[in-house]
């Protein structure tokens, strides 16, 4: 988790959820047998890279998955249908998304 602001934030916090539920995404994605490419991204940091799913886990490490869309849409799309009423500024602050 993400740390929480000293002093309460409704905008900072927002961004910081944002920021979370892309986190699970990706987490998400890498953990998922069904989600495509994660078997060989969950190789690549077993066998190459040497970690054990426990550091994966312990680091959140992620996986975007290959997409006929922009890098990043699926976690865009992964955070519109978490969170209510998220505006594209909003994500772009966050990190989350570009604009094209």
């Amino acid at each position: 988790a993400l740390p929480s602001p000293s002093s309460p934030n409704p905008h900072r916090s927002r961004l910081l959820s944002i920021l979370e539920h892309a986190h699970a995404y990706y987490a998400l994605n890498l953990l998922s047998a069904s989600s495509p490419g994660s078997g060989a991204a969950r190789s690549y940091l077993s066998k190459v890279r040497r970690l054990p799913a426990r550091v994966v886990r312990s680091f959140g490490m992620g996986y975007a998955p290959a997409g006929p869309g922009p890098l990043g849409e699926g976690a865009v799309e992964y955070v519109r249908g978490e969170m209510e009423a998220v505006e594209d500024f909003e994500l772009v602050e966050a990190g989350v998304a570009v604009w094209r």
